[in-house]
């Protein structure tokens, strides 16, 4: 799941956001990040993916895909909601491109002010997103 996840972020932020973004080591584990979760059920296995965003980061997207310099915190948070709908949904359609199948529950935003805690991390000139899986 994790490369199916990889190629999706690297596809999203491309494609939808015209926003160059690298895989990185590791993040800095500070609090303040934007946190929403998403179940993933494949087979008989079930997960959670937690998208952990900064604030920044999807300030930038909303001036992307909302046209918004200044979005108000409903729509930072419904933007982190959104992010993780479309990654994780968009690994989806590449993982069923190989023969696999999975299904996604709705994102739950859980706080704004989260430690992010992930296995892969990614970084753009405009802020950082790590994923936990």
């Amino acid at each position: 799941m994790e490369n199916y996840i990889t190629e999706a972020v690297y596809d999203t932020f491309k494609k939808q956001f015209d926003i160059a973004i690298e895989k990185i080591d590791s993040a800095q584990n500070d609090t303040g990040y934007y946190a929403s979760s998403i179940e993933v059920t494949m087979g008989r296995q079930n997960r959670t993916v937690t998208i952990y965003s900064e604030k920044e980061l999807l300030k930038n997207i909303a001036e992307v895909l909302l046209f918004e310099e200044n979005p108000d915190e409903e729509t930072v948070v419904d933007l982190n909601n959104e992010l993780a709908n479309l990654i994780i949904g968009h690994s989806k359609v590449i993982a069923s491109d190989d023969g696999y199948d999975f299904v996604i529950a709705t994102p739950k935003f859980l706080s704004s002010d989260e430690k992010a805690a992930g296995s892969l991390c990614f970084r753009s000139d405009m802020g950082t997103l790590v994923i936990g899986l």
